[in-house]
């Protein structure tokens, strides 16, 4: 397949671009509710909040779910995490975990088209971490590359139906080859 062609999306298959406004709305005002509600719970915690994940993207191909960064200070970080795994989300790819990094997923109600909930993750990271730079990183990096884009849009359509082992395992080989370039990026 050559760059810039148009994606096909396998039958049966939801995939959407950044373009259509009436989903991009429902998840925009779905993040904006889940902060707001995180930010009162978490009152006097120092933390900021950063959409990232395909969505947000205009030339990216999402499914309809919602990646939530959670910056936190090192001294609020427990807290934090205590209080997003007592919101019934599962604690969510624990093998990854340390003492500056959690991530948890959940279903919240969408009510859009076909969709009744959506996958939200929340990812916790001390900010200034290394995973906490390098999120905000690869997120500025796909944005001012839109090849880089295009290429990680071809991989998530060569594993929409596959174990998501598999997705993982190429999605970092994928990442990988721009280690470089993403460490780079300036913040």
């Amino acid at each position: 397949m050559k760059e810039n062609q148009e994606i096909p999306v396998p039958k049966g298959v939801q995939f959407h671009t950044g373009l259509e406004v009436g989903l991009v709305d429902r998840l925009d005002k779905l993040y904006i509710k889940k902060i707001t509600e995180l930010e009162k719970s978490l009152e006097g915690c120092d933390i900021t909040f950063t959409k990232i994940g395909s969505l947000g993207l205009e030339i990216a191909i999402f499914k309809a779910e919602l990646d939530i960064l959670i910056s936190v200070k090192k001294k609020d970080f427990e807290k934090v995490k205590d209080l997003v795994g007592t919101m019934s989300h599962k604690k969510h790819e624990q093998i990854l975990w340390d003492e500056n990094y959690a991530l948890f997923n959940g279903e919240e109600s969408l009510k859009y088209a076909q969709y009744d909930t959506v996958s939200v993750d929340y990812i916790i990271a001390v900010s200034g971490s290394e995973r906490d730079t390098h999120y905000k990183k690869t997120r500025k990096f796909l944005e001012t590359n839109p090849k880089v884009q295009w290429k990680y849009n071809m991989l998530k359509m060569e594993f929409h139906s596959k174990p998501y082992a598999e997705y993982s395992k190429a999605k970092w080989a994928f990442w990988d080859k721009y280690k470089d370039a993403i460490d780079a990026t300036e913040l």
